[in-house]
């Protein structure tokens, strides 16, 4: 709180006293007081008052300061009136509990919020559970056909079966914490798992180039293999059409082990890289593409970010794209 702001505030306050100063002095002068007790009594009155005005501004000073320090350190700032004493004047102490009683009504808004959150990633995932078993009973089905005429369909149920991951991981993502174990993890065998859990999508779309991959790194092999496998679902989505080629590899950047995952495909435009991990987001390729959701590249950087990996992408228009996982080797 500024001097200014303080003076502001208490404009009211002057002017009483200064319409009082002149009352008393009109009263004096007509009763015939003399001019030097009348400025002996008006000096008096000016010290008195602003003694209290500078006492009133550095208590008022102190005590926004107290405040401040304490919503600063407060994680939840909305906790603020749980913390705080009750004011002195009865205007502070009025305001204090409409907004404790706001305060009351607001928590109870946010477990209401909060439970339905909860029931509705419950139905999710119990939702995921029951049409997995479809599923499996068709792949099932495609393993023991040997004749070939299922291919197609297994395509397809190959597909449903991400939609069906994403929308798993999508309800899962506000929740790493509770669902993640971070160990040490052979990079080459979460991209393998990817590769093997995807490989209807893979055959005779692209043609893969996976380098020699010894290194280990700490992540969740689960969340990982996620991530990787949502980068090869998109690859495939925007190969180019002839000579696709997915190219897997790793680096060591002085204590960083990187993961790069190259395509040739049609790439994506410089403009657009910067909203690429934007929720929804399909740019202008995924509008030609109608099988775009927008939320691949979403929930990779939001699981790589909880896991505490960096993930960039670079490309180009017509030069394809290059999706790189930076992991902390500590």
């Amino acid at each position: 709180m500024t001097i200014k702001k303080y003076l502001k505030n208490n404009v009211s306050l002057f002017i009483l006293h200064v319409l009082c100063m002149l009352a008393f002095v009109l009263y004096l002068t007509i009763i015939g007081v003399d001019r030097l007790p009348i400025g002996i009594i008006l000096s008096i009155w000016v010290m008195v008052l602003m003694t209290w005005l500078i006492y009133s501004y550095l208590k008022q000073k102190r005590h926004f300061h107290y405040l401040q320090s304490v919503i600063d350190s407060l994680e939840k700032k909305y906790l603020i009136t749980q913390v705080t004493p009750l004011p002195e004047g009865l205007n502070e102490q009025f305001y204090f509990t409409l907004l404790r009683q706001a305060e009351k009504s607001m928590m109870e808004e946010i477990t209401s919020i909060h439970h339905a959150h909860a029931d509705y990633r419950e139905y999710i995932e119990q939702w995921v559970h029951e049409i997995n078993g479809p599923l499996t009973s068709l792949k099932l089905k495609y393993e023991n056909d040997k004749s070939g005429v299922l291919y197609p369909v297994m395509f397809e149920i190959e597909q449903i079966e991400n939609y069906v991951e994403q929308a798993l991981y999508f309800a899962r993502s506000e929740n790493v914490d509770k669902d993640c174990l971070i160990k040490q993890v052979k990079i080459c065998e979460v991209v393998n798992a990817a590769i093997v859990k995807n490989k209807h999508l893979l055959r005779n779309t692209l043609n893969l180039d996976i380098q020699p991959m010894t290194e280990t790194v700490y992540s969740d092999s689960k969340w990982l293999e996620f991530i990787i496998g949502q980068i090869i679902i998109n690859a495939v989505k925007y190969r180019s059409e002839a000579n696709s080629l997915l190219s897997i590899y790793t680096e060591t950047q002085n204590n960083d082990v990187l993961l790069g995952i190259e395509d040739n495909g049609i790439g994506i435009l410089p403009s657009e890289l910067p909203r690429i991990f934007d929720k929804g987001f399909t740019g202008m390729n995924g509008r030609n593409n109608k099988q775009s959701t927008g939320l691949g590249l979403y929930l990779c950087k939001q699981l790589c970010d909880k896991l505490g990996h960096e993930i960039t992408v670079i490309g180009a228009q017509g030069k394809g794209t290059t999706v790189i996982i930076r992991f902390c080797k500590g």
